[in-house]
């Protein structure tokens, strides 16, 4: 009985002090991507907005789309938002919100700031 209470409390200790590192991971929509070569090439800017690329990717619809995964997740609570990046105003949205929002049924026109000249975020038709 000692030992596996032991056991027990390492365990709650370990994963207390080191949680698992694919939690952090966030998958972000890509397109179709068919090998690693287009992965590499794809995925960097992909995650652009997203602290890095972590060099992994995953196909959930083949030819259809497949997911990159970034290091770090949303810049808002609202799952329908994607990050952008910094945007200065309405014109600028017009064009940096396209691509974020590309895979997710288009851009819904709304984006805000989340910290000025650093991150703004698009909202998308889709989550």
């Amino acid at each position: 009985m000692k030992r596996s209470s032991f056991t027990v409390l390492l365990l709650l200790l370990l994963t207390s002090l080191f949680p698992c590192v694919a939690a952090l991971a966030f998958d972000i929509k890509a397109g179709p991507i068919y090998h690693q070569g287009e992965a590499n090439e794809k995925c960097p800017n992909v995650c652009q907005w997203y602290n890095g690329w972590n060099g992994n990717w995953t196909t959930i619809q083949w030819g259809g789309m497949s997911v990159c995964g970034c290091n770090s997740g949303l810049a808002s609570s609202n799952p329908y938002d994607k990050n952008a990046g910094p945007i200065a105003n309405d014109a600028e949205a017009t064009t940096k919100c396209v691509a974020p929002c590309q895979y997710y049924g288009g851009w819904a026109g709304v984006w805000r700031d989340i910290t000025p000249n650093v991150m703004s975020v698009c909202q998308c038709y889709t989550q």
